[in-house]
């Protein structure tokens, strides 16, 4: 239907009612994270999550007498809606208060905006509108977030939730396989939502993030929270209602084949995709897949953009392994941490370098977990040793651009596995790294004269042909004269893939 018509349509539709003829809804799930990581068991994240996508499908029921053409996007738990005027404060209702009996606990903001009648040829209303609408549910979203600051405290002598430990235990669980039977109506409601899904329905014999990344041996593994992002899509899709209707779309199917794939690399039982945005990617995976699902994400997202949105869509990806009994909560953050952090490095590359590339960043935590959020601050914290004379020697590169990641590192990972460079070899020559960064270039120097697998893989697979260049490789010197390895990030993956 062409946005004439529709716009005819939706007029004839308001009648005689008194006011603009047209309105524009927004919606958007509010605090969603704070409602899907309310607990650390599979079943009840993954039936939040849900619960969010279940409005997008709501949404669109609730205007389903509207022309279809009318619903601009309904996904990831915001969307975008052209009405008659008169049916706004109904509709914005009806979304609000359907996603609250839904949720129990979760909450939605729906809000609208008048609009006269386009004139024909006219293409600047969308987005003098959407601007409008954009700055109207950011106000009332910051309001209600005032209103629902005060905590409800619960007598001593009534029970709390066994899952969340919020809200009153009101509800009974006795299919609950676990001991977390006395509970909440809303975690009762997402455990319900997990049960009704066929490919969720799997979780409930997961009690715990522990269950999810169990080897078949029994042995736990980490976990891997990877969360990605479409880099600028809100601005890549444009201020045209048909043009972001379209695209929209495209994304919402690439988002959903994206995390296919990635749950074929992690195997049926060992994944939890959740909702974090209408252009996001976010799975949980065992850490033994993480790579292999990162790989496939990567490759997914670009065969099934490539040529709908011009400049290339970019994707930053950022991943975390870490300790499967850490809060999850606590763990999301941190792989959001780095999803910024490879966002940031690409608007660094694109705006200095004038390269638009897509960026990932990652980070292992072993035996603890640190205390600081801040990737750049931890990094400088615990990675970079101080030389003296205002030089430094930083044990990292990351984050990287996508080519440097798979040339640098993953072409380099597997030319040494083809070649039979063992795994002892690696880390013997991470030793030598550790040292002052000059001394470490004369070890790595004889170190590689004196390995001929390592010196084939130099010499012949990434064409470092003289001492010198090997050097550089392994150790770089900066213009500033500040040092830069990037030799760890390697030994961290080849660690990571050998499971």
């Amino acid at each position: 239907m062409e946005m004439k018509e529709l716009i005819e349509k939706l007029c004839a539709m308001n009648g005689s009612a008194a006011g603009p003829p047209l309105a524009l809804i927004g919606y958007d799930v509010d605090r969603i994270h704070d409602y899907v990581f309310a607990t650390s068991k599979p079943m009840e994240i993954a039936g939040a999550s849900l619960i969010v996508k279940g409005i997008d499908q709501m949404a669109r029921d609730i205007v389903k007498d509207l022309p279809g053409e009318s619903v601009c996007y309904a996904n990831g738990g915001a969307g975008l809606v052209l009405v008659p005027f008169s049916k706004a404060e109904s509709l914005c209702q009806g979304i609000e208060g359907g996603f609250k009996k839904a949720s129990v606990t979760g909450s939605c903001t729906a809000v609208f905006v008048p609009l006269e009648r386009p004139a024909d040829g006219d293409n600047a209303w969308f987005e003098e509108a959407f601007r409008a609408l954009s700055a109207k549910l950011r106000r009332r979203k910051d309001e209600k977030a005032l209103e629902s600051a005060g905590w409800q405290p619960i007598p001593g002598y009534l029970v709390r939730c066994e899952s969340c430990g919020r809200y009153l235990a009101s509800e009974q669980d006795d299919k609950y396989e676990g001991d977390e039977k006395r509970i909440c109506p809303s975690c009762l409601a997402k455990r319900k939502a997990c049960r009704d899904n066929v490919k969720m329905n799997v979780l409930e014999r997961a009690h715990d993030l522990a269950d999810l990344v169990r080897r078949d041996n029994g042995e736990e593994d980490d976990l891997a929270v990877i969360y990605c992002d479409a880099r600028d899509m809100g601005s890549r899709l444009g201020n045209d209602w048909d043009r972001r209707q379209k695209l929209s779309k495209a994304v919402a199917d690439a988002v959903e084949s994206c995390l296919e794939v990635a749950r074929k690399a992690a195997g049926d039982g060992h994944w939890l995709d959740l909702v974090a945005g209408g252009d996001d990617v976010l799975i949980l995976v065992p850490a033994r897949c993480a790579l292999s699902a990162v790989l496939a994400i990567q490759k997914e997202f670009h065969s099934k953009l490539n040529g709908q949105l011009t400049p290339e869509a970019r994707l930053d990806i950022g991943y975390l392994i870490a300790d499967c009994h850490l809060p999850v909560r606590y763990l999301f953050d941190y792989a959001q941490s780095l999803m910024k952090s490879a966002k940031n490095y690409g608007y660094e590359l694109a705006d200095v370098c004038g390269r638009d590339k897509d960026a990932i960043d990652w980070l292992v935590i072993k035996g603890g977990s640190p205390l600081n959020r801040d990737i750049r601050t931890l990094r400088q914290e615990c990675l970079t040793r101080d030389l003296g004379s205002s030089r430094v020697y930083r044990l990292t590169r990351k984050p990287y651009a996508w080519d440097e990641f798979c040339n640098n590192l993953l072409k380099v990972r597997k030319a040494m596995n083809d070649r039979g460079v063992s795994r002892s070899q690696l880390k013997s020559l991470g030793v030598h790294l550790l040292e002052h960064p000059e001394v470490a270039r004369l070890n790595v120097a004889y170190q590689v004269a004196r390995n001929r697998e390592l010196k084939e893989v130099l010499e012949k697979d990434i064409k470092r042909e003289d001492s010198d260049a090997w050097q550089d490789y392994f150790v770089s010197k900066e213009e500033d004269g500040d040092y830069h390895t990037g030799y760890f990030d390697l030994l961290e993956l080849a660690e990571l893939e050998g499971g």
